[in-house]
């Protein structure tokens, strides 16, 4: 009969074995250990050199080390400096209202590691021959004169090393040298022969205007305005500037046989909003041209379009169900049905809009005689106030409510507020589907969280106690 110990006593080791063996066992818990630190430890997101919060993950660059790329963004003016989360507060944008913030976003490997004020990026005394020159355009720049440029120490540096971004801020009413309509040009510009990390030179740039109003052209989101080939050919938009204002809405193509210009005035509705109809019956289909925006002298919307046949489809809104009420913590969603009237299948954008900005757009096609539901998912506004947000399509309709948006608590976990659609009939009497949204938390405006990993180190630690447990064990057996 094997007593309860033989097992150990029938090959005990010497007592120096033991302990060695201990000692290994110890000794590989502590590496182990230092592995886990070492990789649950990043740096945490949302950290940044000033105290501002960066958003992880959101970026348009490459991670070649010859790459750069450069974005300008637009943030609400209402909001501190200190309370700004980049890139997610930013809508690129290449128009800034003058009370809102200027966002020069960059990206490019290992750049910012050794910057630390915005003075850096001065070209005469750049760190690491990395350099920012911000000057006004040629466009911009009146005849005869000769282009302003405004110093980079205008700006206040946001870092996120740990995603190789950083960006530089500034209020657009507060910049030197700038005056309501002027464009200006950022350009980064890395020296591979000054810079440790870059295998070649880089250079990046961005455009962005400061105005006194912006404006957007419905349409402009799926990639360019659409107008019908009609005597009636309806653009629409928003714009920041106060009821009754008014705008000149300009169409122009290239010079040549098919060029043209027209241009006609139009006041801003209750609403924020602007329509215009131009004849473009005359006009080829596929011709592209420019939709531009004006408020006096200044330019504050430039689109590109193009002339569509106008009996594609016809398309129109049939609802909006959208909620009249959220809190600055909750989540919701908007739906919208649109159908097609038309014998032939055709395809446009849909847009939601709040405040005047095209929060997400869409691309949707619906088929001749049907119609189809888009949903959108988003956050609500952080500040409480009462909005005015819509559904637009790339014709030129376009839904309006009102959204009231109360104080929320801060502490609470961020609800959700779900949208649906009422079962329809197409024109013909056809039955559609009936298609529910629920809104989820975006990473940001337009996307939905991916399912997470389980939470790191997990497996590792486990494997350590085991060790741990085995290690006194054996320094008991011994004893």
């Amino acid at each position: 009969m094997v007593g309860p110990h033989s097992l150990f006593d029938r090959a005990r080791p010497p007592e120096s074995t033991c302990r060695v063996l201990a000692a290994c066992i110890l000794l590989a818990c502590a590496s182990v250990a230092s592995a886990v630190l070492l990789t649950a430890a990043p740096l945490a997101a949302g950290a940044s050199n000033l105290g501002h919060t960066v958003e992880p993950g959101v970026g348009d660059g490459s991670t070649d080390g010859g790459n750069a790329t450069a974005r300008s963004l637009s943030a609400p003016g209402n909001r501190s400096l200190e309370a700004l989360a980049l890139p997610e507060d930013g809508t690129p944008a290449s128009f800034v209202e003058h009370r809102d913030w200027i966002v020069l976003a960059f990206e490019t490997p290992g750049l910012s590691a050794n910057l630390s004020t915005a003075s850096d990026l001065n070209a005469s005394t750049s760190t690491d021959g990395v350099s920012v020159a911000i000057e006004e355009t040629l466009a911009s720049t009146g005849t005869g004169q000769r282009p302003d440029s405004v110093p980079v120490e205008a700006f206040t540096l946001v870092r996120d090393p740990a995603t190789d971004r950083f960006f530089l801020v500034a209020k657009a009413s507060e910049l030197p040298n700038v005056r309501l309509g002027d464009e200006f040009r950022a350009t980064l510009r890395v020296n591979a022969s000054e810079h440790p990390d870059a295998s070649s030179d880089a250079t990046a740039n961005t455009t962005v205007t400061v105005s006194e109003y912006l404006a957007t052209v419905d349409g402009a989101a799926a990639g360019r305005v659409r107008a019908g080939q009609s005597m009636t050919a309806g653009l629409s938009g928003t714009t920041t500037a106060p009821e009754g204002t008014e705008l000149v809405v300009r169409i122009r193509t290239g010079d040549g046989d098919d060029g043209f210009l027209r241009q006609k005035r139009v006041r801003v509705d209750e609403d924020g909003s602007w329509r215009v109809a131009f004849d473009v019956s005359d006009v080829a289909v596929g011709t592209e041209f420019e939709v531009s925006v004006l408020a006096g002298p200044d330019l504050i919307a430039n689109e590109d379009a193009v002339v569509v046949s106008a009996d594609a489809g016809d398309l129109e809104i049939v609802s909006f169900d959208a909620p009249s009420t959220v809190t600055t913590t909750d989540d919701y969603a908007v739906a919208t049905r649109i159908a097609n009237t038309g014998n032939a299948s055709t395809s446009t954008f849909v847009a939601y809009v709040r405040d005047g900005r095209i929060v997400e757009s869409r691309a949707v096609t619906v088929g001749a005689n049907a119609s189809t539901v888009v949903t959108f998912r988003t956050r609500a506004p952080s500040t409480a106030d009462e909005y005015v947000h819509a559904v637009t399509l790339g014709t030129g309709e376009r839904r309006n409510a009102t959204l009231a948006v109360l104080h929320g608590d801060p502490t609470e976990t961020r609800t959700s507020t779900t949208a649906t659609t009422a079962e329809g009939t197409t024109a013909n009497g056809e039955t559609t589907t009936t298609t529910e949204g629920t809104a989820t938390e975006p990473d940001e405006v337009g996307t939905t969280p991916t399912e997470t990993d389980p939470q790191p180190g997990f497996g590792v630690a486990v494997a350590l106690g085991a060790l741990v447990a085995t290690a006194l064990l054996v320094i008991q057996r011994n004893d």
